[in-house]
């Protein structure tokens, strides 16, 4: 979700609140890349230290584009959908 009025108010977005720390370890890692080293883009190394955790009993998968090919974690998801995709949801 992007935290302006007109995303709040107007448009369809999507807010998952994680209280993990080690998906924050793993954005820390990633946002440190970006803004302490200046790495953007192809220059991003996936070198997170978390990159599968369960919480509450649910697998969750951290992916940072385009570091960590998600186009290539995400095809097997869609492809062996049953019948709809319920939830999918990128950063760009």
């Amino acid at each position: 979700m992007n935290d302006t009025d007109s995303d709040i108010y107007s448009n369809k977005n999507n807010l998952m609140h994680i209280r993990a720390t080690e998906v924050a370890g793993d954005y820390e890692t990633e946002f440190d890349q970006m803004f302490v080293d200046h790495k953007f883009g192809s220059h991003l190394v996936s070198e997170i230290p978390h990159p599968s955790v369960t919480i509450d009993g649910a697998p969750l998968n951290i992916y940072f584009s385009p570091a960590d090919h998600i186009q290539s974690a995400l095809w097997p998801l869609i492809n062996d959908a049953q019948s709809s995709i319920y939830f999918l949801f990128s950063f760009r």
